[in-house]
């Protein structure tokens, strides 16, 4: 299976929730993919850039210093895109990356989405975090050649489903 597929993330907060967050984030990006490639059991990102203010790093290069001193300098908002989820997951929703920002840091905003292509269909995950409930879309429309019959399932919407960070559960 391929994919091409891009995750971007817009995050409000304080400096201590959007560390919090990145921490989520360069785990996505470091040791997940460090067990990708020992075990190929888990999804994982790839290439995150985060920006503030018209500055824009590349997190793979950067200490917690200098993402600190990034943080102290942007203000309340940060956003962050990246190549990716890739890796072994069945839908979109499963990779859990929504989730564990939502955990990381339950009283920030943030609102993202994973999109794009994968063999066979367009996928699209939006998460949003508001008043410590995260909401999850997920989104699916198979390529028409990938269906020898065209059917009425072929794109859908999943009904938007919450996730209690505090409690850690959806309901």
């Amino acid at each position: 299976m391929s994919a091409d597929l891009i995750t971007e993330i817009q995050i409000r907060g304080t400096k201590e929730e959007i560390m919090e967050i990145l921490q989520v984030v360069r785990y996505f990006e470091n040791e997940k993919y460090e067990q990708y490639k020992e075990k190929r059991d888990c999804p994982y990102i790839q290439s995150v850039r985060i920006s503030s203010n018209g500055k824009s790093l590349m997190t793979k290069r950067m200490s917690d210093n200098d993402i600190d001193t990034f943080i102290s300098d942007s203000g309340n908002e940060v956003n962050i895109s990246a190549n990716g989820p890739f890796g072994v997951y069945y839908m979109l929703e499963d990779v859990g990356l929504f989730e564990a920002i939502s955990v990381a840091a339950p009283t920030a905003a943030f609102s993202g989405s994973s999109d794009g292509y994968i063999t066979g269909a367009s996928v699209a995950l939006t998460g949003e975090l508001l008043n410590g409930t995260l909401y999850l879309r997920n989104y699916y429309e198979a390529d028409e050649d990938q269906n020898e019959e065209p059917s009425e399932n072929m794109e859908f919407w999943d009904p938007v489903k919450r996730y209690d960070p505090k409690a850690n559960k959806y309901f």
